[in-house]
């Protein structure tokens, strides 16, 4: 049998006796307590805090974090005094999302504040000099840094000389050494032990958030200046957002955030997010799905073609007619996004398939003049998920600069080898985190950093049964095609939220015959299936209209693949699927499968 990716199908084997005390103790259906127990959530116990999620037993003390009592002091003094503040935010949804909630909070209680957001191709990511010159001269004193600046050093050795203030609020990877700032609020700093690494600008920027009002409630603030106390959970649709974009694990405190937040988005209070999802022509419940592949790209799109303010303004704004219009704007721009990828990715392909690229290197690169900046990390990650590799994606400018975006596997830590790799000035610039970053190189290092990262590469313990891991394909049961409902949905949907550390669930449908299938906007392949023949001692038989389900597949990004030429030039093949079911984006009771791989029968 063909197995058209190439992946190694492993249908995960449960202990029964562990999946039926689940059942019995909680009373759940046996389908969630076999997702739980594949997930190592083997007691009772554990899976009723996995099920019973609350804010409350994971919220830690924000003054934990290293620098966050100074960064607190600083604020109250701003708000005390009447201070102009700017935050400055990276123009992605983490920096969008970071800016967003602490625009909000400043507002509930009576300040104003501006937002600045870079432009991507202009300014490039993180603080500079010129925008740095441009608040002070705007009157600001003090500058909030969200999602960038933790290795700032020359920019923020100028806003010192400028007497301009500055809080970084960050997570990407740091250096022994901080730079000038008030504080540096990162719980990835390597002297700061803070329990929770793994989360996201917008994460750490909730935990100032949470700080400031403590503080403000300690000093008796909010009766002496006759201000409501701001709620703060009702931040989180936008802490969510962020987190889920940033492709951040959804275990302990994240999972909480998404989970929290998803119940916030269902209820519309954020007016823009209301807007985008209007805009996207959703009509069913909003997942994590969602949000990754649908509600995070269009808030994503202004920053990437170039207008980087749009996805901040969006979410901290409660004018309905501005949020409309904006996510209008958005939509527009995502559009033009897909045509450029769509191009972008052809390219990349090609020099793949012409040997410019060797299918034998641990780690693939790949780069052309004059490619669209905000699009390469999109690229990169495509690639990582089509060859299973490290994917390193460049463009070259006139100058000679080559400006690339690096997305990695499980197992590598890019972010650290990119600094390692700035250290033997291999690099003009670098940053990131463990599984993704971004760099500056001069053109003629490029081959000597792409060397300099598989020799890494190769040296990493763990890598190669990462990437062996990343070959099988866990399968969390065999399902048939007629027991996909709406009630499986909302049985696999308990498990949720789903994402980055808790795998959405994948089921395998058997014997299934390929009735149709075509081509789609963005290279994607939609095709039909259906079941009209059962397994019987080995045979197939019809078993007529009275016992037939249509279902509908949807494989990605395919259509230069094998998987989806298959599809799309073998109808009435018998195949088996592999996949995750779901509800469609568009359609309020239809089921539909994300394909993964599929098994040629006949």
């Amino acid at each position: 049998m063909e197995t058209l990716k190439g992946y190694k199908w492993h249908i995960i084997e449960s202990d029964e006796r562990v999946v039926l005390n689940i059942v019995q103790k909680l009373g759940i259906s046996e389908i969630l307590a076999k997702i739980l127990v594949n997930r190592n959530i083997c007691s009772v116990e554990d899976a009723q805090i996995f099920l019973n999620l609350t804010l409350k037993n994971h919220m830690l003390d924000p003054f934990l974090l290293k620098d966050m009592d100074l960064a607190v002091t600083r604020i109250a003094q701003a708000i005390d005094k009447k201070e102009k503040i700017t935050i400055f935010a990276d123009y992605d949804v983490d920096g969008a999302t970071s800016a967003a909630s602490l625009c909000r909070f400043f507002k509930s209680i009576g300040i104003e504040v501006q937002i600045y957001v870079p432009h991507r191709l202009l300014e490039g990511y993180g603080p500079n000099i010129q925008a740095l010159k441009k608040i002070k001269d705007s009157g600001a004193n003090l500058v909030i840094l969200v999602d960038c600046g933790t290795v700032a050093f020359e920019q923020l050795n100028v806003a010192k000389e400028y007497k301009l203030d500055v809080i970084v609020v960050d997570h990407h990877i740091s250096l022994t050494k901080l730079p000038e700032a008030v504080a540096v609020i990162n719980p990835n700093r390597l002297d700061d032990d803070f329990k929770y690494k793994s989360i996201a600008a917008v994460g750490v920027t909730f935990f100032m958030i949470a700080a400031v009002r403590k503080y403000l409630r300690d000093i008796n603030w909010f009766n002496i200046n006759g201000v409501n106390e701001p709620n703060l959970l009702k931040l989180l649709d936008l802490v969510a957002l962020g987190t889920v974009c940033d492709v951040m694990p959804l275990t302990g405190i994240n999972r909480v955030f998404v989970q929290y937040g998803l119940n916030l988005i269902a209820r519309r209070n954020n007016c823009g997010i209301d807007s985008i999802i209007k805009a996207s022509k959703i009509c069913t419940k909003i997942t994590s799905t969602h949000i990754g592949y649908t509600i995070g790209p269009r808030i994503n799109a202004g920053g990437r073609i170039g207008e980087s303010k749009l996805g901040a303004l969006l979410l901290s704004t409660d004018n309905k007619i501005e949020t409309d219009n904006i996510a209008a704007r958005l939509e527009v721009l995502n559009s033009q996004r897909r045509t450029i990828e769509i191009d972008m990715i052809n390219e990349a392909v090609a020099q793949i398939v012409s040997h410019d690229v060797s299918y034998n290197s641990s780690i693939i690169m790949v780069f052309k003049n004059d490619w669209h900046l905000g699009i390469l990390g999109i690229l990169a990650s495509r690639l990582k998920d089509m060859y299973n590799k490290p994917a390193i994606v460049a463009s070259i400018d006139k100058k000679g600069l080559a400006k690339g975006s690096i997305r990695s596997v499980k197992g590598f830590d890019v972010g650290s080898a990119i600094f390692n790799a700035k250290a033997q000035n291999l690099l003009v610039e670098g940053g990131g985190h463990s599984m993704a970053g971004g760099f500056v190189s001069k053109a003629e290092n490029l081959e000597k950093f792409h060397n300099f990262l598989e020799d890494n590469f190769n040296s990493t313990p763990y890598v190669k049964s990462a990437l062996d891991k990343m070959k099988i394909l866990n399968i969390d049961s065999i399902i048939d095609i007629n027991a996909l409902n709406q009630s499986l949905i909302d049985e696999i949907n308990k498990a949720a939220p789903f994402g980055n550390g808790n795998e959405t669930p994948k089921f395998l449908v058997k014997d299934v015959v390929l009735k149709y299938a075509t081509t789609t906007k963005g290279n994607h392949v939609i095709a039909f299936v259906e079941d009209q023949y059962r397994q019987q001692t080995k045979k197939f038989y019809s078993v007529g209209n009275s016992y037939k389900k249509t279902l509908k597949l949807i494989a990605f990004h395919a259509t230069t693949t094998k998987l989806g030429q298959f599809l799309l030039k073998n109808k009435g093949a018998i195949i088996d699927v592999v996949g995750i079911i779901q509800q469609q984006n568009f359609v309020d009771d239809g089921i539909e499968m994300i394909v993964d791989d599929i098994t040629v029968k006949s």
